[in-house]
């Protein structure tokens, strides 16, 4: 389908803050080509809205979008709210390189901030949650892997996203555009890559340098080569609970690829998705040992892993920290397939192809989404094209098998829809743009597009509850932010907001940091029709005369008058008074009767004709009546004073919009409420000395619990020798010579035990003193 036209006059509620302040020509340089590179410069958390600013260097500013709600009420003007409400600055790093992307993780503690080259993630204060004034924020920086993407000659980031599983929301995903797909543990190794695969090299191994080594050679050619990579996405449907280890990649020319198991080293998943998990083991296919085959092989390795995983989770649940109801369980991954190298699989074949005749251009985004259960891909080209495809078979972990001859079937995707967002027939534009994806963050069947020239709304549900039907619906596809930018300027970034308090909406922001946003309509269901109570009256409603059904005219007035006279055999011949006979007055008998009922039947129609004619003349009336009363009120219809009603319903409307706001706001205040400075300051010293007393009191706990194992330990031991005594006196099986090798081999594991322990207690107090000699941290 083709995106409607803007429709005219089309006016944007410029709603944002103007960040626009100390514009260098710095920026305006960074800012040439942002229709022909993807820009993600805006996140949101909460109420929080993170902009990155491309100065020298870059600069992160936060806006408290409550605050700013508050603060327009009140102004009930822009320029009078941007006077009270500032923005808070992050002082992070002192790098100079022109940011493309940022990405807060899920707790809203971490904020990755990526270029061409460059990846460094921010720590983010708990001081910036309530500014007073201006500020500028002290926060530490850390930068993610700088001799894999801190080179010019190493392939440029494409793209990056923080893992959905990860045990604390630290573990970044960076997608290099050779193909390198790499997983950091941010807050334990930042530097290394935790794992890596990659989407171009199917024989790809982390652990062999010389695969490393060629693919730093192939960095030279990879950005001019066709086959470089575009973007990557988590995926996000719900078969099986395998979407959110598996990772879906694009390149540039369309061919997709997807990668199983992508998962940290210890991960939290949810109860239901371990159910899932479980569920799968018994849809899988069977392996027999006697005749292996290749998916026979792959699922004896997925059962293995599975199995693992859920021991792991009911160790967890019985000896770990898991709480009584808790949802979540962080556990380690099962380490079961860790020689086995795991398979990426693709290119993903189109059923049906897609027309080899349509050049769409190159692949900008691709995006997963959950659509009644079903694992929806969207991929964007730069021409305006997007594509709305399906998975036909679920993701499922898969791993290299080098010596089963059989190989895996290649994957196929259902294309469902090709949506043009109409971009090429812009004049004033280039016929080539960048087209970036978002998904919403409150219904999981809609995505967003911007680019150059504003932003779309798609909409997939109407898609989604007909897409098992003979005649699918199409995808609901409107402009949102439809604008006429300059040349040298264009959309950088695109965030939705959906809190108690701000409402649901979006926020969009250009180059030249101008901020425009507007409310998002909600879904609603329908409702039922009530029905109506038996025995009321309808007073007020209009009644007509005519009677239902319809007047038609009667059958019998179709033959009337066109009877034909009945002739006597023979009468032709006969005269008076031979013909006045038996017969001929039967007949003349019969002849009057049938006239006889012709003008009754015509008697009667002309009655119904005569009833319909009156009801007629009295619903004329009756309608003559009701339009003189418009007709009256029309008359008494002023246009001045409509004009204030209306204003006068407006201003009523935003007095009670103002109270709602007010209340709203109090009920958020007690649910959660915002600490004080001084709050803040007395929670920070009771966590310092929580630090003092638990670092001081940690050698006597760890003293305590040594003594605890041991003392439980020399409990087990006699148990077992009551055992064991209890045993012999019993048994009258076993001679002297049996007992005295049983109990001098117990004599020897004691004493084996116990010397064990001396010198792992003596390693201990050595360990001790040192650390208190060079003023190291105990613990």
């Amino acid at each position: 389908m083709i995106a409607p036209e803007t429709p005219s006059g089309h006016s944007l509620d410029v709603s944002g803050s103007d960040f626009a302040t100390d514009l260098t020509e710095h920026l305006r340089k960074f800012g040439r080509n942002d229709a022909y590179v993807a820009h993600r410069l805006v996140a949101v958390h909460d109420e929080q809205l993170f902009v990155c600013v491309n100065t020298s260097p870059p600069q992160v500013r936060v806006l408290n979008l409550r605050q700013w709600k508050k603060a327009l009420n009140k102004a009930d003007d822009v320029a009078g709210a941007i006077k009270q409400v500032h923005h808070t600055v992050l002082r992070t790093f002192d790098y100079d390189f022109a940011v493309r992307q940022i990405e807060l993780n899920e707790s809203g503690k971490m904020l990755a901030v990526a270029g061409d080259h460059e990846v460094f993630v921010v720590i983010l204060p708990v001081a910036m949650k309530n500014p007073k004034d201006t500020s500028v924020v002290n926060c530490k920086s850390l930068r993610i892997g700088p001799l894999q993407h801190g080179t010019d000659i190493s392939a440029h980031v494409v793209k990056l996203s923080w893992h959905p599983l990860a045990e604390n929301k630290s573990h970044l995903v960076v997608l290099s555009s050779d193909g390198h797909l790499r997983m950091y543990n941010v807050g334990k190794e930042p530097e290394e890559p935790e794992q890596q695969f990659h989407f171009l090299d199917p024989d790809f191994d982390p652990a062999n340098d010389s695969n490393a080594t060629s693919a730093q050679s192939r960095t030279f050619t990879d950005d001019t080569d066709d086959s470089r990579m575009a973007g990557f996405c988590f995926g996000k449907g719900s078969a099986a609970g395998w979407e959110p280890m598996t990772v879906y990649g694009v390149a540039t020319n369309g061919d997709i690829y997807s990668i199983c198991p992508v998962v940290p080293l210890r991960s939290s998943f949810t109860s239901e998705q371990i159910e899932d998990l479980r569920a799968s083991l018994e849809s899988g296919t069977a392996y027999d040992e006697d005749n292996p085959t290749y998916e026979g092989v792959q699922a004896y390795w997925r059962t293995r892993w599975v199995q693992d995983l859920l021991n792991a989770a009911e160790w967890e649940l019985e000896h770990g920290d898991h709480l009584p109801g808790e949802e979540m369980f962080t556990i380690d991954i099962p380490r079961t397939t860790a020689h086995l190298l795991i398979e990426r699989r693709g290119p993903y074949a189109f059923l049906p192809a897609a027309d080899a005749a349509v050049d769409c251009g190159d692949v900008n985004d691709i995006v997963s989404l959950d659509a009644r259960s079903l694992n929806v891909l969207v991929v964007a080209y730069d021409s305006g094209n997007v594509l709305v495809c399906s998975e036909i078979d679920p993701p499922q972990p898969r791993w290299m098998l080098r010596k089963l001859e059989e190989e895996a079937a290649s994957p196929q995707l259902a294309l469902h829809e090709v949506i043009d967002l109409n971009i090429s027939n812009v004049k004033s534009r280039p016929r080539r743009t960048a087209v970036v994806l978002y998904p919403d963050s409150r219904f999981s069947d809609v995505f967003y597009c911007y680019h150059s020239l504003g932003a779309h709304r798609v909409d997939l549900h109407a898609w989604a509850e007909t897409v098992d039907q003979e005649v699918v619906a199409s995808a609901n596809v409107r402009w949102l932010l439809h604008t006429q930018l300059p040349e040298n300027d264009s959309f950088v970034g695109f965030a939705v907001v959906s809190e108690v308090y701000v409402g649901y909406s979006y926020l969009a922001i250009t180059s030249s940091l101008q901020a425009h946003a507007h409310t998002l309509p909600l879904r609603r269901t329908p409702r039922s029709l009530r029905p109506r109570k038996s025995g009321t009256a309808t007073q007020d409603l209009y009644e007509p005369a005519l009677k239902s059904p319809p007047y038609e005219i009667p059958a019998e007035l179709a033959y009337i008058g066109n009877r034909p006279l009945p002739k006597l055999a023979g009468a032709a011949s006969k005269t008076y008074p031979e013909f006045i006979n038996d017969e001929s007055l039967a007949l003349f008998v019969d002849q009057t009767k049938a006239y006889r009922t012709d003008l009754t039947t015509l008697f009667n129609a002309g009655e119904q004709l005569r009833e319909r004619f009156e009801r007629q003349r009295t619903e004329i009336q009756l309608q003559a009546a009701c339009l003189q009363k418009v007709a009256e009120i029309a008359n008494r219809f002023n246009a001045d004073l409509a004009e204030l009603r209306i204003a006068r319903i407006q201003q009523n409307q935003q007095y009670l919009a103002q109270k709602a706001d007010v209340i709203l706001q109090m009920l958020v205040d007690y649910t959660q409420p915002q600490l004080s400075r001084k709050e803040k300051q007395y929670k920070e010293e009771v966590e310092e000395l929580k630090k003092i007393v638990d670092n001081k009191f940690k050698p006597i706990q760890r003293d305590l619990n040594n003594q605890r194992q041991l003392l439980e330990g020399q409990r087990q031991i006699k148990e077992l020798n009551k055992k064991y005594l209890a045993g012999n006196q019993a048994s009258e099986e076993l001679g002297s010579n049996q007992k005295i090798r049983i109990r001098a081999a117990l004599d020897e594991i004691l004493g084996v035990l116990a010397q064990c322990h001396k010198q792992a207690a003596t390693l201990q107090r050595m360990e001790y003193s040192i650390r208190q000699r060079l003023g190291m941290p105990i613990g």
